[in-house]
């Protein structure tokens, strides 16, 4: 720990004793001034150089670029609990919204509201410790609690499941039940090691009583530890899915997937192992010598008085291999309370709380009033959402980073976020777009290079594969966008060449109900055509179509709309986008292109078909780079457009664009169309 306490002028004008004791002051803004100025300030200040490593630590080489261009450091003193980790009082950089500068505190030394780093980290975990949390939130959290009624019916808790499969640490074995227990839930990263895997075969075998202990060093590391932290913590039961679904027996797994947001739901407590990057990482400091603890740097900034940093567990979980993996986002994301283990700490958190080992325990509500959800998904907090086809996006945002071993798992690992959102939306899914809202969530930008997804269609997000999330607009009023800034009546046509309608207002009786909580169609406004002479009245499907081949397995869109021709200039070969560009030379917008390095349409100089699909009114923010080319845009003066590529009679998206509306009459040839398209 740094010692000396020499300060700079800047940092001196901090009152660190009032702030430490919780005593007002006239200002939570404090400058630091330069960048520069800093970086030479902390080879004699203790406290521009503890704000050095703060700001640094961590940072990829572009954002050290993007520090020193910032014109000034400002710390922001903030003493909410909703936003801090631990939910304490410190400092904050305004780049870094999830690590905080805390004064480090002993029992009774400094006011409650300051009592991070109070516990030096052991070599092993304190499993009383954890117990006492688990018993906080168990007495006082009424909606942490799984449901254990025994009234509730097996198939109400989790439907269409046979039997709960659960390793019984009691019996050391694999037992079958039919009635909700408390359990733990194991949540981990597979990796390529070799892990046990229960199969047809071994089931009979895995239920005799002591056969845990017969195959115990065929279990992974991660598994090994979480069957003792069980028996640890008192509880008799743990789910892992490589022992509790048959991984040979298809249709025992989709059961067990289809159910996959409840097993984690109802858990008694997730466990997760955001260590390491395969199911040997373990969970550090369970047994003796797995972890090293090592504190995050610190100084003591006035005689008494010290301060280290701390970080949330968001942030430390993008530090993690566990956080890129999609089949672990919604185990993470669904579970009601979990245990964090990192590789130098054990970090608890639920519905209302947050402990940690280097904190002294709190274990009040921290969040009574505006809490952020430890799972946005929890059955008893659907109703208080009142966006949720924003709220999925925002989802969908986050999981599209994800990565997966097998690609065509990419609607299987989501499947229950999906479900729980189908239901709260009030309608079904489509290829994991929600039909209700089916023009908002067809217009996503999927930024930097996108290669198709076999066996999935074009038009949903789960159809392209990439390194970067996708993005969707921010419609802050999706009803009235859907009602007065769309039009086209979707079909949808099955591999058997039947064709149906996607909504279905009458089959809702829900949007009925003018509740903004369902968000979904209910009245369409005919497209008006720009151009005089252009019919565009008709919007129901063609019985014969051209002849496709091979016929997709997905359905496809059958839809008739508004079709305009234009070319693609300035192509950015490294961020795979372009501009758009009329008959008249003008640049009407931005496009993003999908699929850029694999079809030589992007080769071609002619002119290239988009498909107009609703209005919209501003560009995103991602697309500002194009503001001095397109001005500065009016509300509601552009149109969404898809650029498609036919294949076969059928048109695939190749990019998602917006165009200035006066873009249209300066459409190529053979535009601009009411045309009839088929897209998979």
């Amino acid at each position: 720990m740094e010692t000396s306490t020499t300060l700079c002028q800047y940092c001196a004008a901090i009152p660190f004793e009032k702030l430490a004791n919780g005593r007002h002051v006239d200002t939570t803004r404090f400058s630091l001034g330069a960048p520069s100025r800093v970086e030479k300030s902390a080879e004699e200040c203790t406290f521009c150089r503890l704000v050095m490593d703060f700001a640094l630590s961590g940072l990829r080489y572009t954002h050290r670029l993007s520090w020193k261009s910032r014109p000034e450091v400002v710390l922001f003193w903030r003493t909410d609990r909703v936003h801090h980790p631990g939910g304490c009082a410190g400092f904050q950089l305004i780049s870094s919204f999830d690590k905080f500068l805390t004064f480090i505190s002993t029992p009774g030394k400094l006011p409650e509201h300051s009592f991070h780093h109070a516990h030096a980290v052991s070599g092993q975990v304190d499993i009383p410790r954890i117990s006492k949390w688990i018993k906080s939130c168990n007495d006082n959290h009424k909606e942490c609690r799984p449901p254990l009624s025994s009234t509730a019916a097996f198939q109400d808790i989790f439907p269409g499941l046979e039997v709960l499969r659960l390793i019984d640490v009691e019996e050391n074995c694999l037992v079958e039940r039919q009635a909700h227990v408390a359990y733990l839930a194991l949540s981990y990263v597979w990796g390529s090691v070799a892990n046990f895997r229960l199969t047809r075969i071994n089931r009979s075998e895995l239920m005799r009583p002591g056969t845990v202990a017969k195959f115990w060093n065929r279990f992974p590391y991660s598994i090994r530890d979480a069957i003792d932290l069980t028996r640890k913590l008192g509880v008799r039961y743990l789910w892992v899915d490589s022992i509790c679904l048959i991984q040979n027996d298809s249709d025992d797994l989709k059961r067990g997937v289809n159910v996959m947001d409840q097993i984690y739901e109802n858990a008694w407590l997730t466990v997760i192992a955001a260590h390491g990057h395969d199911a040997n990482a373990g969970l550090p400091g369970l047994q003796p010598g797995t972890r090293q603890t090592k504190p995050s740097p610190q100084s003591e900034v006035r005689p008494g008085i010290t301060l280290g940093q701390i970080s949330s567990s968001s942030y430390l979980l993008e530090q993690t291999i566990y956080q890129t993996r999609a089949w672990t986002f919604q185990e993470h994301t669904l579970s009601r309370r979990v245990l964090y283990f990192f590789p130098d700490q054990v970090i608890f958190t639920c519905c209302e709380n947050e402990c940690r080992e280097i904190c002294n325990d709190d274990t009040r509500d921290q969040w009574a009033s505006g809490r952020p959800m430890r799972s946005p998904l929890l059955a008893s907090t659907l109703a208080s959402w009142h966006t949720p086809a924003r709220f999925y996006s925002r989802i969908l945002t986050q999981y599209t980073a994800k990565s997966l071993t097998n690609s065509g798992d990419i609607l299987w690992a989501f499947e229950g976020i999906m479900r729980r959102f189908s239901q709260m939306m009030g309608y079904r899914m489509m290829q994991g777009v929600p039909i209700g809202s089916l023009d908002f969530f067809i217009v996503f930008f999927g930024f930097g290079n996108r290669i198709r997804r076999p066996g999935f269609p074009s038009y949903s997000w789960a159809g392209w594969l990439g390194t970067k999330a996708i993005a969707y607009r921010d419609e802050t009023k999706l009803n009235i966008w859907l009602i007065d800034r769309t039009w086209i009546i979707w079909y949808q046509r099955g591999p058997d060449g039947a064709v149906s309608p996607v909504w279905d207002p009458a089959a809702n009786p829900l949007f009925l109900i003018d509740d903004p909580k369902f968000e979904g169609y209910r009245e369409r406004c005919p497209f008006t055509s720009p151009i005089a002479g252009i019919d565009t009245s008709r919007t129901r499907p063609s019985a014969a179509v051209p002849a496709m081949r091979p016929v997709p397995s997905y359905p496809l869109l059958q839809f008739w709309t508004f079709v305009v021709f234009l070319k693609i200039e300035e192509v950015d070969v490294f961020y795979a986008d372009g501009i758009l560009v009329g008959k008249d030379g003008v640049h009407y917008g931005p496009v993003h292109l999908d699929g850029f390095e694999e079809t030589t349409l992007f080769d071609s100089k002619s002119p290239l078909e988009f498909l107009v699909l609703s209005e919209a009114d501003t560009d995103l923010d991602s697309l500002r780079r194009f503001a001095p080319v397109i001005g500065r845009p009016d509300i509601w003066n552009y149109y969404n457009v898809m650029l498609i590529e036919w294949n076969q009679g059928i048109a695939e998206r190749r990019g998602m664009g917006q165009m200035l509306k006066e873009g249209v009459h300066q459409s190529f040839e053979p535009g601009p169309v009411w045309k009839e398209i088929i897209l998979g």
